[in-house]
């Protein structure tokens, strides 16, 4: 079950950042990724390192490094209507308006692999509402 779960993570490549990827290491393995992006460029973002399951899917949590976007996001209705619903774990992108400083560029947080492939489809019929929730500039 591993490997399909890390398989179907892998395949969601992460558009915010060019050298991000999502692809989960065994637990206690440090990743391509954390070797390449300097320790004082990652914020361990306490709140999303929390939880071990998800409370909607009740899947364990996986540990990943996400970029983060700064800048103030004015969410769409019916994202935030669903997202507690239906991929509260889902962080592919951490919005950095309330978080950190600018010069940290990716931040440490678990997910919920189940809540971004929800995600992924709720984007899917979403296609005017970008990554964060916001709506795509017209």
């Amino acid at each position: 079950m591993w490997k399909s779960v890390l398989a179907v993570v892998a395949s969601l490549s992460c558009a915010s950042c060019s050298t991000h990827t999502d692809a989960q290491q065994a637990p206690g393995r440090v990743s391509k990724v954390d070797a390449e992006i300097p320790a004082d460029l990652i914020l361990n973002a306490s709140f999303y390192l929390r939880k071990t399951k998800c409370e909607v899917h009740g899947e364990t949590m996986l540990e990943a490094l996400v970029p983060i976007e700064y800048g103030y996001v004015d969410h769409d209705p019916a994202y935030i209507r669903d997202y507690k619903l239906l991929f509260p774990n889902a962080v592919r992108v951490l919005g950095g308006r309330d978080v950190g400083s600018p010069k940290e560029t990716h931040a440490r947080v678990k997910y919920c692999p189940a809540c971004r492939i929800a995600k992924q489809k709720w984007m899917a019929a979403h296609p005017g509402i970008r990554e964060l929730g916001d709506r795509v500039a017209e």
